[in-house]
């Protein structure tokens, strides 16, 4: 997850953040202490990862650590009458 330190406006075609202030910016995508993926911080520069070492790519189901679960959900039988 990535944080965002400052509010980021999003361009109309979609495809850049920009700062407050600026020309192009359309509409308010985050304010300063949103968590956004780092897939979306990747899309829109904010992250220095180069393109060619991008995790996603590279990564194998072995090398990522397993998500945790905080439980799981056991739906209730139906009591019979």
């Amino acid at each position: 997850m990535h944080t965002i330190t400052k509010r980021l406006y999003i361009t109309v075609d979609g495809d850049r953040l920009v700062e407050e202030g600026d020309p192009d910016a359309q509409f308010l995508y985050a304010n300063p202490g949103r968590k956004i993926s780092d897939e979306d911080a990747a899309k829109f520069g904010l992250l220095d990862v180069p393109e060619e070492e991008s995790p996603e790519e590279d990564a194998t189901p072995e090398a990522q650590p397993a998500k945790k679960r905080k439980g799981s959900f056991k739906p209730r039988r139906k009591e019979s009458r």
